[in-house]
C-alpha cells in the first residue's frame, strides 16, 4: 500500500498535476480573450448566443438569459457566437439583419468587440507581470560563463576605465589594463544598445532579433582584475550565425552558479547531491564558477581535493570533502585532417552549389580559413574525446540514460567496453557506426567492470533524426594506457601503433595512465620521444623524432573536474515591492514581450530566425508541463503572463479567421463604405483557415519530431 501511495503521489506531481495546471492556465488565457469580446458584445448591444472554452463536443454547460456558457471537448482555444456572425458559412447580401446581430452594427461599434480580446489579453499579461514582480522571480544572470570560439563576444575590442574615477585616480592610456580583445567569463553585461541589462535574456534576444551579420551593437561590461579593481569596458560587438544556423548570436554562454544540480534523466557517478555548494579545490576558495576553469588549467590530471557544503532539513550544514579524479580531453574545436594536419573547427557553412549539403568552417595551422566537407577530417568526421598523438583510448561509459536500451540492458557507468558486436576496443566513431549498422537488431557488448569481463545483450533504437543510440554518455578509460585504436594519419599510425597497445614508458619513464602520458608528453615536448608498449607478450620500442606542436600542443587539451551541466545556472532575483514600480515593471515586460513577437516575426521574414527554433501548441504544452513540474510556481504564472502576450500579437495580425483579419475586412468596408463582396469574404476565409491549419499541423509535426528526437 505504501508503495502505491508513492506511485500515486509520483504520478500526480510528474503528470496529472502539472498537465491540469497547463490546462486551468491556457483555459483562463483563452477565457479572458473571450471575455474581452463577450463584453464588448454586450456593451455595444449584440446578442451573444454562446460563451465556449474550448473547440468540439459540448461537454458541460450552463444556459443564462440568452446566451450559453459552455466548455467543450478540446481544450485549445475557445469562441463566443454572436447573432449573425457567420465566419465560414456562405452569407446572403440581400438578408435584413437583426437589429441585435453581429452584422447590424456599425464598422466601429464590430472593431470594438474584435479588438476587446485582444486588449484583454494585453491587460492579462500586464497583471501576471505586476504580480510576479511584486512577489519575485529567479533569471539567468547576465555574466559571461563562457566564450564560443572565434565569434564576435571572443575577438570584440574594448575600451577600459575604472568604474569610479576620483581626483586622485587618472584614466591615462598608462594606467588603464592591457586586458587583450574578448570578453571573458565574470564579464556582467551592464548595456547593450544604449539600454540596460538585467538579465541574460535581454542580451540573447538583443543578437537573436538582430537584421543580419552585419549589424553591430555598444556594448557596456564590468570586470573586476586579479588585483579585485572594478573595471567598465565599452565596444562594438556584432552578431553571427549560430553554430547550427538557426539563429544570430554573440557567442556569450551564461555562467553557472556553484551549486551542484540534478542532471535530468542521466545516472551517472557523481558523488555530488543537489543542493551541494563548492567550497573549494585542493584547499583554494571558490567563490564564483569562472574560477574553476583558471584553476583548471594549472592542474596536472592527478585526483585532487574538492571540498563542499552539503545542507540538510533536519541537520546543520556540514562540510565534506571528496576526491574527484578530474578527465582529460581534446578540445572540442581541435580536429585533425586525413593527411595528419590540424586545423581549429570554426562553425559551419551551406555549399553555395548544394544547399543541402553542410560545410565546416576551418582554420588550419597556417592561419588560413577555408570549407571543408566532413570526409575530409580524420574518423569521418566524428571527434574523439581524446586523441593523443593519433592514440585513441578505450571507450568508458561516462552516463546511462533512465529507461535506454542501455539501461534496460543493465549497462553500468564506469563500464569499459571492450567489444561491440564483431569489433574489439571500439572508439566512440566504431561505436556509431556499429550501432548505425545493427539498429533493430540485438547484439552483445563485452564491457570490464570492476575488473571482470561480462557479456550484455543489447539492441540500438532509432531515433526520428535517423540516428541510432544506445543510451551511453562517451567518456575514455583514463586509468589504462591502453589503445583502442590510431588516427588516420597521425604519428601513432606513422609509428605502427595499434589497438591493443599497452603504452607501458615514454623516455623510460613509466606510465600506467592517459593522464601520466600525457604529463610525460608535455615535459619533453620539442624532444625526441621513446614510447615503449606491449603488444600481447611482445614487448616494442619506437622514437619519434623531435615532438613538435603540430603533433602534440598541451594546449589543445582540457583537464575539467565538472561537467557545465552539473552546476544550476547563475541567477539574479527581480522583485518590486512598490506596488508603483511593480505596475512600471509589469507593464515593461508587456510591452517588450510584445514587441520581441513582431521582431520576431520580422526576422522569420528576413530568415535570420529559423523556423526550426519555433514551436507549436505540443512544444508549449512540453515546456508549460515541465516548468510546472521543476519549477516555482511564479515560473508558471510568468509563462502563462508570456502566452497571453504572445497570443495578442499573433491574435491581431492581418490574416484570415484571427481577429486581425476581421479588423482588415472592417476597415476595408469603411474604405468602400460597405462590406466586402460575401463570394470575396468566404474564400479568403477558407484560404486562411487552411493555412493555419496547415502551420499547425507543420508546427505540431516539428514539437513531436524534437520531442522524440530529443529523448
Amino acid at each position: 500500500m505504501e508503495a502505491l501511495a508513492l506511485n500515486l503521489v509520483e504520478l500526480w506531481t510528474q503528470l496529472v498535476g502539472p498537465v491540469l495546471l497547463f490546462v486551468i492556465g491556457i483555459g483562463l488565457v483563452v477565457f479572458v480573450h473571450e471575455l474581452g469580446h463577450f463584453l464588448a458584445a454586450k456593451w455595444v448591444g449584440i446578442k451573444v448566443e454562446c460563451f465556449a472554452l474550448g473547440f468540439g463536443p459540448r461537454l458541460i454547460g450552463i444556459k443564462r438569459g440568452e446566451t450559453d456558457y459552455c466548455i467543450n471537448a478540446f481544450p485549445l482555444g475557445g469562441y463566443i457566437k454572436m447573432l449573425g456572425q457567420e465566419d465560414f458559412a456562405p452569407l446572403c447580401e440581400d438578408e435584413t439583419p437583426d437589429p441585435r446581430s453581429y452584422q447590424a452594427k456599425s464598422v466601429g461599434a464590430r472593431l470594438c468587440v474584435i479588438a476587446a480580446g485582444v486588449v484583454m489579453n494585453v491587460i492579462a499579461a500586464a497583471i501576471l507581470f505586476i504580480f510576479v514582480g511584486l512577489v519575485g522571480k529567479n533569471f539567468t544572470a547576465p555574466v559571461v560563463g563562457s566564450i564560443h570560439p572565434d565569434y564576435p563576444a571572443d575577438k570584440v575590442a574594448l575600451d577600459w576605465q575604472p568604474a569610479s574615477v576620483g581626483s586622485s585616480q587618472l584614466t591615462q592610456p598608462q594606467t588603464r589594463p592591457a586586458f587583450g580583445p574578448g570578453l571573458k567569463p565574470g564579464d556582467t553585461i551592464l548595456q547593450v544598445d544604449g539600454r540596460k541589462v538585467t538579465r541574460f535574456q535581454d542580451l540573447q534576444m538583443k543578437s537573436v532579433l538582430a537584421f543580419d551579420e552585419n549589424e553591430t551593437f555598444e556594448i557596456v561590461i564590468s570586470r573586476i582584475d586579479q588585483k579585485h579593481r572594478k573595471w567598465i569596458g565599452k565596444g562594438n560587438l556584432a552578431v553571427k550565425k549560430s553554430p547550427d544556423g538557426t539563429m544570430l548570436i554573440f557567442g556569450i554562454i551564461p555562467a553557472p552558479d556553484t551549486i551542484f544540480g540534478e542532471i535530468k534523466d542521466l545516472l551517472t557517478e557523481s558523488p555530488f547531491d543537489k543542493g551541494d555548494r563548492l567550497l573549494a579545490i585542493d584547499g583554494q576558495e571558490i567563490k564564483h564558477y569562472w574560477q574553476i576553469a583558471r584553476l583548471e588549467d594549472t592542474l596536472s590530471g592527478e585526483a585532487v581535493t574538492v571540498t563542499i557544503e552539503r545542507r540538510s532539513k533536519d541537520s546543520a550544514p556540514e562540510i565534506i570533502d571528496v576526491q574527484v579524479q578530474p578527465t582529460l580531453s581534446s578540445k572540442a574545436e581541435v580536429i585533425w585532417l586525413k593527411d595528419g594536419s590540424r586545423a581549429q573547427l570554426l562553425g559551419t557553412d551551406v555549399d553555395k552549389d548544394d544547399k543541402s549539403k553542410a560545410l565546416l568552417r576551418v582554420k588550419l595551422s597556417d592561419g588560413s580559413e577555408r570549407a571543408i566537407e566532413e570526409d575530409a577530417i580524420a574518423g569521418g568526421g566524428l571527434v574523439e574525446p581524446l586523441d593523443i598523438l593519433g592514440m585513441i583510448p578505450r571507450f568508458r561509459v561516462l552516463a546511462v540514460k533512465k529507461d535506454s536500451p542501455a539501461h534496460k540492458a543493465d549497462m553500468k557507468v564506469g563500464d569499459i567496453i571492450l567489444a561491440y558486436g564483431d569489433h574489439g576496443t571500439p572508439t566512440l566513431r566504431k561505436f556509431h557506426e556499429i550501432s548505425d549498422r545493427i539498429v533493430g537488431s540485438k547484439t552483445q557488448i563485452v564491457v570490464l567492470r570492476d575488473g571482470e569481463r561480462q557479456t550484455i545483450a543489447i539492441a540500438p533504437e532509432k531515433t526520428r533524426n535517423g540516428n541510432a543510440i544506445i543510451g551511453v554518455s562517451p567518456g575514455v578509460d583514463l586509468m589504462h594506457a591502453v589503445v583502442a585504436d590510431v588516427r588516420e594519419g597521425s604519428p601513432a599510425q606513422k609509428l605502427g601503433l595499434m589497438g591493443g597497445d599497452v603504452i607501458e614508458k615514454i623516455n623510460n619513464r613509466k606510465v600506467k595512465t592517459w593522464i601520466d602520458v600525457f604529463g610525460v608528453l608535455k615535459d619533453v615536448s620539442g624532444k625526441k620521444v621513446t614510447i615503449a608498449y606491449k603488444r600481447g607478450v611482445q614487448e616494442h620500442k619506437v622514437d619519434l623524432d623531435g615532438l613538435d606542436a603540430s603533433a602534440f600542443d598541451p594546449q589543445d587539451y582540457r583537464v575539467s573536474l565538472f561537467p557545465t551541466e552539473s552546476f544550476n545556472p547563475l541567477v539574479v532575483r527581480i522583485v518590486k515591492r512598490n506596488p508603483i514600480s511593480a505596475v512600471i515593471w509589469g507593464a515593461g515586460e508587456t510591452q517588450d514581450f510584445i514587441l520581441r513577437t513582431y521582431a520576431t516575426l520580422r526576422a522569420l521574414i528576413r530568415n535570420t530566425v529559423s523556423t526550426k527554433t519555433l514551436i507549436g501548441p505540443v512544444g508549449i504544452g512540453k515546456i508549460a508541463v515541465s516548468v510546472a513540474r521543476e519549477q516555482p510556481l511564479i515560473d508558471f504564472v510568468y509563462l502563462m503572463a508570456f502566452i497571453s502576450a504572445t497570443l495578442a500579437v499573433i491574435n491581431f495580425l492581418p490574416l484570415p479567421v484571427v481577429d486581425g483579419g476581421h479588423a482588415v475586412f472592417l476597415l476595408i468596408e469603411k474604405l468602400r463604405g460597405k462590406p466586402v463582396p460575401v463570394k470575396i469574404m468566404n474564400i479568403v476565409q477558407f484560404t486562411g483557415l487552411a493555412l493555419l491549419a496547415t502551420v499547425f499541423v507543420l508546427l505540431t509535426w516539428q514539437d513531436i519530431s524534437n520531442w522524440i528526437s530529443n529523448g
